[in-house]
């Protein structure tokens, strides 16, 4: 076998095998989910109850104005600024200030507590333009899906004491 033969049949196989290894790669997982107001009413929420027309504006009415409200609050800029405030005491050298600590946990508490009333202010808002049997399709939609979680859990750390 020549050089220029040997040469190309070494590249040739190296080749393939780049191609094999990309072809069975993992796919990057998909991108963060932008979470927005967190917990509550989302676009899975309405999964299995049948909106009309008006109830979609009506609830896409309710959270552009939640959204507007949430943009021009300060409230995450607070709580960031204060969670930096503790984790700059506790890496202080020396005795913590646990007073100094708690007072910033408590405004942290309070800055908590009034968003999750403005996500029950949108929930409450949403819940007032569902019927009751969109609520009930809505109801028993979570319930199955809640024990399939639960199923999904027990197959996944089985009580090993039974």
């Amino acid at each position: 076998m020549t050089f220029k033969k040997g040469f190309l049949a070494v590249l040739a196989v190296s080749g393939f095998a780049l191609a094999a290894q990309s072809a069975s790669a993992q796919a990057c997982p998909p991108p963060m989910m932008h979470h927005g107001m967190g917990p509550g009413p989302g676009p899975d929420f309405f999964m299995g109850a049948d909106l009309t027309k008006k109830q979609h504006k009506q609830i896409d009415a309710i959270f552009k104005k939640a959204h507007n409200q949430e943009e021009g609050d300060q409230s995450r800029e607070s709580e960031r600024d204060l969670h930096t405030q503790i984790q700059d005491l506790l890496s202080q050298p020396g005795k913590l200030d646990r007073d100094k600590i708690a007072s910033l946990q408590q405004q942290l508490a309070t800055i908590r507590a009034q968003r999750d009333m403005q996500h029950l202010d949108v929930m409450e808002q949403i819940h007032d333009v569902l019927t009751p049997e969109q609520l009930t399709q809505i109801k028993d939609r979570e319930t199955k899906e809640r024990a399939l979680m639960d199923q999904l859990h027990q197959l996944r750390h089985p009580d090993v004491t039974k």
